[in-house]
C-alpha cells in the first residue's frame, strides 16, 4: 500500500500547548472572581464559547467580549514572542518559568585509564578528567550528536581525528564533530575538561 498522506493531530501530538492556556485561565477564573480553584483543569477540553456560557452568563456582553480578547490576545502575543526567538510558545513558557539556578553534585567514573568527574546538564555536559602519562581513550563516553571541546588544563595531550592529529598543550583546546572516531593519549600527566555541547545550542 503506498501512502500519499499523513495527517497528524497537532496539539498534544506535535506540540503540547496545553500549559499556555492553564496559566491564562488559571490567573483568569482567580482575576475574574469565578470562586473555582484550578479553574484551567475544570473547563479543559471545553470551547471558549461553552466558558462564556457556563461560567459568564451572568455577565454584561461587554465583559464576555472582554475575557474573549484579552484569551485571543495572551495567545496571539506568546507566537509572537516565540517566532522572535526561533521556539515554540510552550518553549518560551517553559523558559519563563524554569528555575533560575539548577545546582548539580559531580559523579565520578573511569574510562579505561582517564579518571573523570561529571556532571550534566540538558544542553551541556561537562567532564573534568586526569590522566598519567601514556594512558589512552577512545570515545570516552556515550556520544550524542554533539559538538566536542577538549581543553588542556595541564599537561600534554594527543587527540587524535580520522583524518587529523592534534598534540595540545596547556591552555590549548580543540572543537569537532563527537561523532567522528577520536582517541585522547597523554604525552604527559594532564587534566583536561571536556565539553559536550547540543548542537542546537551553536556559539
Amino acid at each position: 500500500m503506498k501512502f500519499k498522506t499523513a495527517l497528524f493531530d497537532f496539539d498534544g501530538v506535535i506540540v503540547d500547548t496545553e500549559p499556555i492556556y492553564d496559566i491564562f485561565w488559571n490567573e483568569a477564573g482567580e482575576r475574574y472572581g469565578t470562586g473555582i480553584d484550578n479553574f484551567a483543569a475544570v473547563i479543559k477540553g471545553t470551547t471558549l464559547p461553552y466558558i462564556m456560557e457556563k461560567y459568564f452568563s451572568d455577565r454584561t456582553e461587554e465583559f464576555r467580549r472582554m475575557v474573549i480578547n484579552e484569551s485571543t490576545e495572551y495567545e496571539s502575543t506568546l507566537y509572537r514572542l516565540a517566532r522572535v526567538f526561533g521556539i515554540t510558545a510552550a518553549e518560551l513558557l517553559n523558559l519563563a518559568e524554569a528555575r533560575l539556578s539548577h545546582p548539580l553534585k559531580a559523579t565520578a567514573h573511569r574510562n579505561e585509564d582517564f579518571l573523570f568527574r561529571e556532571i550534566n546538564y540538558k544542553n551541556i555536559r561537562c567532564l573534568h578528567g586526569r590522566a598519567g602519562k601514556g594512558s589512552r581513550v577512545s570515545h570516552p563516553n556515550v556520544h550524542r550528536d554533539d559538538y566536542e571541546l577538549c581543553w588542556i588544563l595541564d599537561g600534554t595531550l594527543r587527540l587524535t581525528l580520522p583524518s587529523e592529529s592534534y598534540e595540545l598543550s596547556a591552555g590549548q583546546s580543540l572543537q569537532f564533530d563527537a561523532l567522528l572516531e577520536h582517541t585522547y593519549e597523554a604525552l604527559t600527566d594532564c587534566e583536561l575538561l571536556i565539553l559536550h555541547i547540543r548542537k542546537e545550542n551553536r556559539f
